[in-house]
């Protein structure tokens, strides 16, 4: 998966952790914060629109985050 965030011209990659039907939890190599939008690479890709409610330090260089899901859209 991938995670875009507003004004950062690269997206981020992670690695999905868990999925519920409120939101998601991932590892990422980062960290971030606020309104993302989260890239499944599914065929149709899928966009997430998220809000990240946690993003904690597991060791040097891994993050544990957890977003909730704002609103979805599939990709033509």
């Amino acid at each position: 998966m991938t995670i875009h965030q507003t004004g950062e011209a690269h997206p981020l990659v992670a690695f999905a952790r868990d999925l519920s039907k409120g939101g998601l939890s991932l590892i990422c190599q980062q960290p971030f914060s606020g309104d993302v939008t989260i890239t499944l690479h599914a065929k149709p890709p899928l966009r997430l629109l998220c809000h990240v409610v946690r993003c904690s330090l597991i060791q040097e260089g891994f993050y544990d985050v957890g977003a909730s899901f704002v609103g979805v859209h599939a990709e033509t």
